[in-house]
């Protein structure tokens, strides 16, 4: 259960260009896959890739403050794009509101 967790953040990471892979050589992905196949823990760092019997090493591509850093603009470019959205449709039911009236004085 903790390995597939692990294995699920290090794929965000891998998603979000936070992290890279390594493959690893003939020689190590046999010696893992012997770990693998006795259900025995990779080491730190291994993962085995989804549909294939092959190994990789995932490797920080940023430091801490650096992945910091791209979270909180990543996430205020988020906010921003659903605030444009809010003010988007807040004119559109206010013009909507105002061509009622208007029909409705008329």
């Amino acid at each position: 259960m903790y390995n597939k967790r692990k294995q699920e953040l290090a794929e965000l990471k891998f998603d979000m260009g936070l992290m890279r892979r390594v493959d690893c050589t003939a020689e190590e992905n046999a010696e893992y896959f012997k770990l693998y196949n006795t259900e025995k823990d990779l080491p730190d760092g291994i993962y085995k890739y989804k549909d294939i019997c092959e190994f990789y090493i995932a490797q920080e591509s940023l430091s801490y403050d650096e992945r910091m850093e791209y979270v909180a603009l990543k996430q205020y470019r988020l906010i921003r794009t659903i605030k444009n959205c809010v003010v988007f449709f807040t004119v559109l039911a206010v013009i909507g509101l105002i061509f009622l009236l208007l029909g409705i004085l008329q």
